[in-house]
C-alpha cells in the first residue's frame, strides 16, 4: 500500500460543506498522488474510489537566527567539538540519532518509507530544515545529555 505526505498544502474552498479539495503546487507531489490515484481506481485488482485520509494543522517550523533553537543546537555542538576535538558533522548526526528515541521523527521516501543509512543500515533522522518546534525541542534535550555525558558545560548563566 502506498502512502503519500502533503506536508502543507492549501485548502481550496468548494463553497459546499460536503465537498474537500487541496490545492497541490509541488509538482513531484502531483505526480505522486496521479500515481497513487492511477494505481488505486484502475490498476488494482479491487478497484476503489475510497482512500483513508488524515487531516492536521502543518507543524511549527523550528526559529532560525539569533538565540533560536537551531543556533543553541549548532552553537552547542561546535562548543563540545571545541572542547572534546570531535568532528562537527559526526556529532551531529550522533545526536540527532540518539534524538530518535525521544521521538525526533525519523527521514522518510516519498512513500512514507523510513530511509536507512547505506554505510551502516541505520535509520536515517529527518533534516533538521524540516524540524517543527516540538522537533527541535527534543534535539536540544539530547544535545544537553550529550554534553552532561561527556562533561562538558554548554553555557555559561550569564549568557542568557
Amino acid at each position: 500500500m502506498k502512502e503519500i505526505i502533503l506536508p502543507a498544502v492549501e485548502r481550496y474552498h468548494t463553497g459546499r460543506p460536503d465537498l474537500l479539495a487541496f490545492r497541490v503546487v509541488n509538482p513531484n507531489q502531483q505526480i505522486a498522488i496521479a500515481q497513487l490515484v492511477r494505481y488505486q481506481e484502475i490498476e488494482r485488482k479491487r478497484k476503489s474510489n475510497f482512500y483513508h485520509v488524515r487531516i492536521k494543522p502543518p507543524f511549527r517550523p523550528r526559529s532560525t537566527g539569533k538565540n533560536s533553537q537551531c543556533n543553541r543546537f549548532n552553537g552547542g555542538i561546535q562548543l563540545i567539538c571545541k572542547d572534546r576535538g570531535l568532528d562537527f558533522d559526526d556529532l551531529k548526526m550522533y545526536i540527532k540519532r540518539r534524538a530518535l528515541k525521544r521521538g525526533y521523527p525519523f527521514l522518510r521516501d516519498e512513500n512514507g518509507n523510513i530511509v536507512y543509512s547505506l554505510l551502516d543500515g541505520e535509520p536515517l533522522p529527518l533534516p533538521e530544515r524540516y524540524a517543527s518546534v516540538e522537533d527541535a525541542i527534543l534535539l536540544n534535550e539530547e544535545l544537553d545529555q550529550v554534553a552532561a555525558e561527556m562533561g562538558v558545560i554548554l553555557w555559561d548563566e550569564k549568557l542568557y
